[in-house]
C-alpha cells in the first residue's frame, strides 16, 4: 500500500491542563523493510497537574465507563511524550482518527502529512471494536473499554479496505 506509514491513537484524560492530556499512546508503525511494530505506552499525568473536583469526576466516569485507565497510573513520564510522537525517519504518513487528535499532532508534530481517518472512513471505531480480539496488556480481560491499541488495528484494517480512497486523499493533501 505505502512504502512507510503510521497510525497513532491515543485515550484522554480530562484536566484544566491544557484541556486534557493524553494517558494511554499506541503507535503502529510499517516500512516495507521491516514490517508491522506497534508500541503501547500507559503515560502518567504532567507533573504539575492538579486536578479540580469535576476534573476529577469527569476521569473517574472515563475510568470506570470509557477506557478504564485510572488517571494517576503510568509508566511512562509526560515529559517523554514528544520524543514518543516524533516519526521514525522515512515516515511521512502519520494517520490518526478524530479532528481533535490530528490538530494535536499538527500542532505538535510538523512532520509529513498527518491525515485524519475520519474524514476517509466515517464509521465509528467502537463498531469493530467489539468483534476484534486483539488486546494490549493494559486492557487484557477487562471488559469492552476503548483500547489505543486495539484502534490502531481497526484503523489499519478499514486502511487495507479502502485502499484507493486512501491513495486519492493523500494526492489531494499533497497538491495543497
Amino acid at each position: 500500500m505505502f512504502e512507510n506509514f503510521r497510525i497513532i491513537d491515543f485515550q484522554l484524560c480530562k484536566s484544566d491542563y491544557n484541556g486534557f492530556f493524553i494517558k494511554e499512546l499506541a503507535i503502529l508503525n510499517y516500512s516495507k523493510s521491516d514490517g508491522m511494530n506497534v508500541s503501547v505506552y500507559l503515560i502518567e499525568p504532567p507533573e504539575d497537574m492538579i486536578l479540580t473536583r469535576k476534573d476529577q469526576y469527569h476521569n473517574n466516569y472515563l475510568e470506570r465507563n470509557i477506557h478504564g485507565l485510572n488517571v494517576y497510573s503510568g509508566t511512562v513520564l509526560y515529559n517523554n511524550l514528544s520524543d514518543l510522537l516524533k516519526p521514525n525517519d522515512g515516515v511521512y504518513l502519520t494517520i490518526v482518527k478524530g479532528k481533535e487528535k490530528r490538530n494535536f499532532l499538527k500542532n505538535h508534530y510538523k512532520a509529513g502529512i498527518i491525515l485524519n481517518w475520519d474524514d476517509e472512513n466515517s464509521q465509528p471505531l467502537n463498531e469493530d471494536r467489539d468483534r476484534m480480539n486483539v488486546h494490549c496488556t493494559y486492557h487484557d480481560g477487562k471488559k469492552n473499554f476503548s483500547c489505543a491499541f486495539k484502534h490502531c488495528f481497526i484503523i489499519l484494517n478499514s486502511m487495507i479496505a479502502a485502499k484507493e480512497e486512501l491513495e486519492n486523499s493523500i494526492k489531494r493533501e499533497t497538491s495543497m
